[in-house]
């Protein structure tokens, strides 16, 4: 009996997931203007149903204007192109999602590992936090959880349940976003900062179910609390 319910478990997590891109797959137009790189992404990926993990970016990417005009260009040119210059990898994850990041010279809370996280079938948002709590209770056994209340997002994106042990936090958003529909995670810190004794703020979730005016609402809230961090070299 235990056996046929983790098989079921399984299933359902790989059929409710969408973001299995095909980043060889040509986009006949990519046009984007009026924001920074990182809402080109968003705009990207909304468009294709790419999901992206976004961490340890340079302050200019949520701050400088971009602008593309781009045709018959394959998803991978694409996404080349809106980081030309930002000296970033950029791979795709097992679980479909693309992962971009800045290389860092310093370990953060994106790779501490969390020792068990178990939650029910939920919204996106909804597991984010659970992500956030866990970290939080992790380190200060008996809190309570986060205060205050939450956008609790796409109720019809119900994604899990998810019963992992040992995996980082980036591991972890990696596989949650990538059972969504479509939507982004993105570090809201570089790495340099993500560190002790600091545990809330450390990343959004952005469904691409919301609009262009709501992603550039939270990014730009972003750029003005993030602060500066050093270029790798």
């Amino acid at each position: 009996m235990l056996r046929t319910f983790f098989i079921v478990l399984v299933f359902v997590r790989l059929v409710s997931a969408s973001c299995q891109p095909n980043l060889n797959a040509t986009v006949q137009t990519f046009t984007f203007s009026g924001g920074s790189r990182v809402d080109a992404i968003l705009e990207l990926g909304k468009q294709t149903n790419i999901c992206f993990g976004l961490r340890n970016l340079p302050r200019s990417a949520f701050v400088e204007p971009a602008s593309f005009r781009l045709k018959n260009q394959t998803a991978r040119l694409i996404i080349d192109k809106i980081f030309d210059g930002e000296r970033v990898d950029i791979k795709q994850m097992p679980e479909g999602l693309v992962y971009v990041s800045r290389p860092s010279k310093v370990s953060s809370l994106f790779d501490y590992k969390i020792a068990e996280f178990d939650i029910g079938r939920a919204t996106l948002q909804t597991t984010s936090l659970g992500l956030k709590n866990r970290l939080v209770l992790q380190f200060v056994p008996g809190t309570q959880g986060i205060a205050g209340s939450y956008y609790s997002g796409d109720q019809t994106d119900l994604i899990g349940p998810f019963q992992e042990y040992q995996k980082t936090i980036t591991e972890l958003l990696t596989l949650i976003v990538s059972a969504s529909k479509g939507a982004t995670w993105i570090s809201a810190i570089p790495d340099s900062a993500a560190v002790l004794p600091r545990t809330e703020n450390l990343w959004v979730v952005i469904e691409y179910n919301r609009s262009m005016r709501d992603y550039r609402s939270l990014t730009e809230q972003i750029a003005r609390n993030f602060p500066a961090s050093e270029e790798p070299k």
